[in-house]
């Protein structure tokens, strides 16, 4: 269960009402969020369960020391807008991300439960997805951006084509850029706006190799150090966790970006689960799918992981969309884990399962209670129980009847 942060600042027994209901219920494990720590009725109320604990580590929000000594380094859109993430390019990126994440883990002892925490969700980009930061993070809309032009992305790109070229002309050739438009020297090499027509192609092609790249570098840096401060601070048994973002990026979806100097969704904010799931695999990370409603797209990764030749799908968490018509269908969540084999459910957020009070079961929390014995009849007897009649299915997660 993912506690709703905004019964962070519910009064303790409400705490300790929702607990009660959640042992009542199955729930073994509760997910917490930044800031948590922070909230001590939160933390008494959760000392007096037997709660175990899913932490995530979040460290990629850029603090306002950072922000003040490099105010021009956040990552920036082609719309001019600056993110609020330490990126791939920022200086400073390995201290201060390891300085967020010591803060955090000292403060959990702190608080006398580092002993519960079991998993350690890794940030690896906005709402810890190994993704570039998407407008639902940002609470904006219009079309998914690219996040490579600040200066520091420029030169790292710029310094990338020329380890590759060496000589610019080289590289022009490479990129059909000619006449007028042919590069002088690396320093008047820039990434132009998507859609560009002298971009279209082989300069695109190494323009999204690079970003992907710069992304999967963080990716590594921020599981090994994951793992390194869980070490440290909670014992060596504790894993890390790798969230698997939306649907990944296809070889079309890559081709059709190259052709336009352009990409959808999947290519813009890089939703690179294949190599993820490899990565996080060799690694010895737990896999949390964060969009388990999505029942072929759960499929494809299991087909995948068996192909692979790993079982990680069956250590592997489903999380929902954290959007109502999704909290609202616990029961067909089941059917996903049930039928996919997978570990079990993050059901995200706790809010759906109680009126507006914070305390008051609402009509979701009887069908994420038989949701609960759906998925540990399941495990027990190895065969899968049917939803009640009437619970919300498959059509409203998916195409928001709710």
């Amino acid at each position: 269960m993912t506690e709703w942060p905004r019964y962070y600042d519910s009064p303790e027994s409400d705490f300790r009402k929702r607990f009660a209901l959640y042992e009542q219920l199955g729930v073994d494990t509760i997910r917490v969020e930044t800031g948590w720590l922070g909230h001590p009725s939160l933390v008494r109320a959760l000392k007096d369960t037997s709660f175990r604990l899913k932490l995530i580590l979040y460290v990629l929000g850029a603090p306002q020391g950072y922000r003040d000594r490099h105010p021009d380094e956040l990552m920036l859109d082609e719309r001019g807008e600056r993110g609020r993430h330490v990126g791939p390019w920022c200086r400073e990126f390995a201290e201060t991300t390891l300085g967020a994440g010591r803060a955090q883990m000292l403060k959990l002892q702190a608080a006398g439960l580092a002993d519960r925490v079991d998993e350690v969700v890794a940030d690896l980009g906005p709402a810890a997805e190994a993704i570039y930061p998407a407008n639902w993070t940002l609470n904006r809309s219009g079309e998914q951006a690219y996040w490579c032009y600040s200066e520091r992305a420029q030169a790292s790109f710029r310094e990338a084509m020329a380890a590759k070229y060496h000589d610019v002309c080289s590289a022009s050739e490479v990129w059909g850029v000619s006449g007028e438009k042919r590069f002088a020297g690396w320093s008047d090499v820039v990434i132009p706006m998507p859609q560009t027509d002298w971009a279209k192609g082989a300069f695109w092609d190494d323009m999204l190799t690079w970003y992907r790249d710069s992304k999967r570098r963080m990716i590594r840096h921020r599981i090994a150090q994951t793992q390194a401060l869980a070490s440290e601070f909670l014992g060596p048994h504790v894993k890390c966790i790798v969230y698997l973002p939306g649907h990944a990026y296809s070889q079309a979806d890559w081709d059709a970006a190259v052709r336009e100097a352009s990409g959808p969704v999947s290519i813009r904010l890089m939703m690179d689960n294949d190599w993820l799931m490899q990565e996080a695999i060799e690694r010895g990370c737990v896999l949390q799918y964060t969009g388990v409603e999505y029942d072929t797209e759960v499929r494809e990764i299991v087909g995948k992981l068996k192909e692979m030749g790993s079982d990680a799908y069956a250590h592997m968490w489903g999380e929902n969309a954290g959007i109502e018509r999704c909290g609202r269908a616990p029961q067909w969540l089941a059917q996903v884990i049930t039928g996919c084999g997978l570990r079990g459910v993050d059901f995200t957020w706790s809010n759906w399962l109680f009126e507006d009070n914070g305390t008051t079961p609402s009509g979701t929390y009887a069908e994420f209670a038989h949701a609960v014995r759906m998925i540990r009849h399941f495990y027990d007897a190895g065969e899968e129980l049917a939803p009640q009649p009437g619970a919300h299915g498959r059509a409203e997660a998916l195409a928001g009847l709710i």
